[in-house]
């Protein structure tokens, strides 16, 4: 888990990211993280919590003749061991720590905000009313209908996914 979740690779080989998070519009129309990263990180601070507090209900070896309150757990050992604490410390750092590659890509869809903020009827309206009578020619209608195509090509070649340490960020 250690190593999907800080995107290890072992033999050389790349490992699959941990988390998805879809890039989506909210009803504001503004570009949001869904889920968000703080409540992945969240998450895994939770995992780590309950993997941890589950250690306080085994005991350790040879206890066997002692009275159940007097029995030691094993979570004082696994607490205090160095490599456990930075494993810990790397687990729910991870995600928190790719905040700023994240903005980068969700950035490289603003670019097209013009068109996603306004609504289509309005765009339509502002396009009409340029025109003397609000009626374009047939040029103005092909050359506009060549730009929405241009358009659409760009949005399309935009990679699917991208892989940012453990979260694959999907556009779909």
């Amino acid at each position: 888990m250690k190593d999907r979740v800080c995107n290890n690779s072992k033999g050389g080989q790349k490992s699959h990211p941990f988390f998805e998070i879809h890039l989506q519009m909210n009803e504001k129309k503004e570009l949001v993280l869904r889920p968000t990263i703080e409540s992945v990180q969240g998450a895994i601070n939770n995992a780590a919590k309950e993997v941890l507090s589950c250690s306080k209900k085994i005991y350790n070896w040879g206890q066997d003749d002692k009275k159940e309150s007097e029995k030691e757990p094993f979570y004082k050992q696994i607490a205090t061991d160095k490599e456990i604490v930075r494993v810990i410390l790397l687990l729910t750092g991870s995600v928190k720590g790719t905040e700023e590659e994240l903005d980068i890509c969700k950035k490289t869809f603003t670019e097209f905000e013009r068109y996603y903020k306004k609504e289509p009827e309005d765009y339509v309206s502002d396009f009409v009313s340029k025109f003397k009578d609000n009626r374009p020619i047939l040029a103005a209608y092909s050359s506009q209908m060549h730009d929405l195509d241009k358009l659409q090509t760009e949005i399309e070649a935009k990679p699917q996914s991208f892989p940012i340490g453990a979260i694959s960020l999907k556009n779909e």
